[in-house]
Parts: C-alpha cells; sequence; structure tokens
C-alpha cells in the first residue's frame, strides 16, 4: 500500500547542492548544509529562513541536538562547528580530522558529537569542552561514510566505502561486531524499533534491516533502481526514508518493510533526507532545492 501524500512544499534554499539535511524532533524546523557554503535554518510550515550561517569551507554534513537548540557541522577541510540554532552563534571549532568530514551526529543526551571521515577515521567529542574522547581506527583505507549512535548512546554504528558496518562501544571504543552483506559503499544508517534493528542503505540499490544485538540480516528492501544516496530513521523508530540517485524518495514502514510512500521523478538525485519524531513529515534535498512532503 502506497499512501498519497500532499503536494511537497518546495523552497530554493541555497545557490549550491545540499549536502546534508537535519530536522527537529516536533518537525517544526529544519537545517540544511551546503557547499555554497552555508547552513540554513528553516520553518518546516512556511519554508521561511530563520537563520542563515555563512562558514568559511564547504558544508558537507550537519546535525541538529535532540532538543533543537544546537546544530553541528561538518566541513571539507576537516572543521567541526557547532552554532546556536536560535541565532547562528558559533560555538566550537574544532579542525577534527586531516581529510574531508562526511557526516556528523550527536547522542540523543546531546553529551557527546561524532565525526566521520574521508581520513579513515570515526571520532567521538565531548561537547561541553570540546576534547577529544575516542578515536575509532577501522582498519582499512577506505572513507567513513555515514554514523549513528544508538538510543541510548552505549553504541555507535558506521559504514564505509567498502560496504561495511562497525558497531562500536562509545564506552570503551572497543568494536563490538561487523555487519556484512552490502556489496558497495554505505551511504546512510540509522537506529528504528527503539534500537532493536539498525537499517542501512548502499550504493548497492538496497536498504537492509539488522538485528542491533546479534549482526544478523533481517530483511533486504528492495525498490529503489540506482545508488542510495540518503537514508534517515524518524524517532519513534517506525518509519525509514531513503533517497537514490534514481531521483526518488520512498518511505518505508520499518517492521513490515512495505513501501508507504514514493516522491519520484525528481531533478536529480536526493542529496539528503531528514524525517519528524513520527515520520509523517520528511524533508530532503534535490539539487538546491529543500522539499518537505506529510505523509499520513
Amino acid at each position: 500500500l502506497v499512501i498519497a501524500a500532499a503536494e511537497p512544499l518546495r523552497v530554493r534554499a541555497h545557490d549550491r547542492w545540499i549536502s546534508s539535511v537535519a530536522m527537529s524532533g516536533d518537525g517544526k524546523r529544519i537545517i540544511t548544509g551546503s557547499d555554497d557554503p552555508s547552513i540554513k535554518v528553516w520553518d518546516a510550515d512556511s519554508g521561511t529562513a530563520l537563520v542563515d550561517i555563512r562558514p568559511p569551507a564547504a558544508i558537507t554534513a550537519v546535525a541538529l541536538r535532540a532538543d533543537g537548540k544546537q546544530i553541528a557541522s561538518g566541513s571539507w577541510d576537516g572543521t567541526l562547528q557547532t552554532w546556536d540554532a536560535m541565532t547562528g552563534l558559533k560555538g566550537l571549532t574544532l579542525l577534527a580530522h586531516r581529510e574531508n568530514i562526511t557526516a556528523v551526529a550527536f547522542s540523543r543526551d546531546g553529551l557527546q558529537l561524532a565525526t566521520g571521515s574521508g581520513d579513515d577515521t570515526l571520532k567521538i567529542w565531548n561537547t561541553r569542552n570540546g576534547k577529544l574522547i575516542h578515536t575509532l581506527e577501522q582498519g582499512n583505507e577506505y572513507d567513513v561514510t555515514c554514523l549513528a549512535f544508538s538510543p541510548d548512546g552505549s553504541w555507535i554504528v558506521s559504514g564505509d566505502g567498502e560496504g561495511m558496518l562497525r558497531v562500536w562501544d562509545t564506552a570503551t571504543g572497543e568494536q563490538r561486531m561487523n555487519l556484512q552483506g552490502h556489496e558497495e559503499t554505505i551511504a546512510g544508517v540509522a537506529w528504528v524499533g527503539d534500537g532493536k534493528w539498525i537499517v542501512s542503505g548502499s550504493w548497492d540499490d538496497t536498504v537492509r534491516i539488522w538485528d542491533a544485538a546479534k549482526g544478523a540480516e533481517l530483511r533486504t528492501l528492495r525498490g529503489h533502481t540506482d545508488d542510495i544516496t540518503a537514508l534517515a530513521g524518524s524517532r519513534d523508530g517506525k518509519r525509514i526514508a531513503s533517497g537514490s540517485a534514481d531521483r526518488s524518495l520512498r518511505v518505508w514502514d520499518a517492521a513490515s518493510g512495505k513501501t508507504i510512500h514514493i516522491s519520484a521523478g525528481e531533478a536529480s538525485a536526493i542529496t539528503g533526507v531528514s524525517l519528524g519524531v513520527d515520520g509523517q513529515r520528511v524533508a530532503y534535498g534535490v539539487r538546491g532545492h529543500l522539499k518537505i512532503v506529510e505523509v499520513p
């Protein structure tokens, strides 16, 4: 069953491609990052720009703290920065990696911030003082492409350019397990089902759901006909959204793996996606445009 959605709200958001999208838990505000370079905060109901931040380097990744008060951004030059989400004022600035930052994520309690990079490392930082907690070496020469904290912050999962998923203990920095099955680069990863499942999307055109405790693959979701380029899970763990180079967005039911909604025929590949807490509001990037769609 594919549910009909209202016509998306379309906003000309950036002069160049949107690299990353994040949404507040209540779905009221959306963060976009671009290589123009800028970070913008949007009113999700009207599409009005609320905050316009102009960092010095192209933005490759953005994340929003669970309380909606702080933005984290990663840049092409390896810089990690934090910003006040209401005012745009700059907080921390850290030269976090030797190469471009590919992904950023807050833990749900907001006390930790993780970064992945083209230098093949994942790092975990203390958000209060900017101190480095762990540097996690994945043991190959492939970029860390995506990452996500478990809901309780005890674990972090990362994907890489080899198609491997790794689960790490955030307290010790030790690797807990590998999840093998994807045949190409992992483009996105999230935790769903109250942390019971890990979901991943890959350039092998598939979305896969894994048992987070055992590392076993539970289900492969097929429907996209080209690389998965972006992936997100809703805060309540019930929905998954995936964007693809086939110029479509799909929303899936996490428990059954069934497609709920498809937005097809976009102008280009989807370059970022985020879901509201219940998965009914979906925001995604198409070139320099932000699109917001309501999926009942």
